[in-house]
């Protein structure tokens, strides 16, 4: 009786064995590749959209500088809660 018992648990170890070998050091490389290139494109985006509030005069200026700190303050589901409002009452 305890022999079987000892083979059952050694096939189970077995079987474990078998599904954790997964590529996982492969996924951490995708992973920081992906987000290395999504950082740099987001500071190369932000620091070109930056550039005519900081330099140049236009109209609307104060209200998009306006617009960016409250949307850069305000947690993203009650932006997104409006959004949907606003798409609900004007999207038609």
């Amino acid at each position: 009786m305890l022999r079987n018992i000892d083979k059952d648990l050694y096939l189970l170890q077995q079987d474990w064995s078998a599904k954790i070998r997964k590529p996982f050091m492969r996924w951490l490389l995708n992973s920081i590749i992906v987000a290395g290139i999504v950082s740099v494109l987001t500071v190369f985006m932000t620091s070109v959209a930056a550039y005519p509030f900081s330099r140049m005069r236009f109209v609307g200026r104060e209200q998009g500088l306006y617009f960016f700190a409250y949307y850069s303050n305000v947690p993203r589901c009650n932006v997104h809660d409006c959004n949907i409002r606003y798409i609900k009452v004007h999207g038609r």
